[in-house]
């Protein structure tokens, strides 16, 4: 890719851009089969490197964040990407897993909650309800810290019993930041 001036000082940006111009239409490009081929675009308005520089410095660019497409069934353009830090965007993924009748991944029911991922994962497929493995992993976090185990009220449903848990991903990241 050749720098262009209007892309000094923001080389950064200026790959992020040639790079999703490449995976949407560059079908030598390794991640175009997951991308250009299944109909994700580059926005027009972005066709120049100015346009999107413009973008990105008004919409929280910075060094750290990468761009993150809202709703992945969509392609990039202004309305459906944000900036977000590798763990957010890492969340944004089709392959995630979701808690029963939740918008919550288990990474981010696991981290909430304290619950080892692969301890999670392994009770999950030996028939643990969510609510029975947040049970085992507080007996284990209160016996690790030495406090008092109490039961959550077993009549209660999941979302009942963790009213206080964040229902999105953006309430979530507004507690964690």
């Amino acid at each position: 890719m050749k720098t262009v001036k209007s892309a000094e000082g923001c080389e950064r940006l200026y790959r992020i851009w040639g790079k999703i111009k490449e995976r949407c239409n560059d079908p030598k490009h390794i991640g175009y089969k997951n991308y250009g081929a299944v109909g994700i675009r580059r926005c027009k308005e972005w066709d120049s490197f100015v346009t999107f520089r413009d973008w990105a410095l008004n919409h929280g660019y910075a060094e750290t964040l990468t761009i993150d497409r809202i709703d992945n069934s969509l392609g990039y353009s202004p309305d459906n990407c944000r900036w977000a830090t590798y763990k957010v965007q890492a969340r944004n993924r089709c392959t995630n897993v979701f808690v029963e009748n939740s918008n919550i991944t288990i990474a981010e029911f696991c981290e909430y909650y304290e619950i080892p991922r692969t301890n999670c994962c392994r009770w999950l497929s030996g028939g643990l309800s969510v609510l029975e493995i947040v049970e085992k992993q507080r007996r284990i976090n209160c016996r690790k810290r030495g406090v008092k185990y109490t039961c959550l009220n077993q009549e209660l449903t999941l979302v009942e019993n963790l009213k206080f848990l964040p229902t999105t991903m953006s309430s979530l990241n507004a507690v964690n930041s």
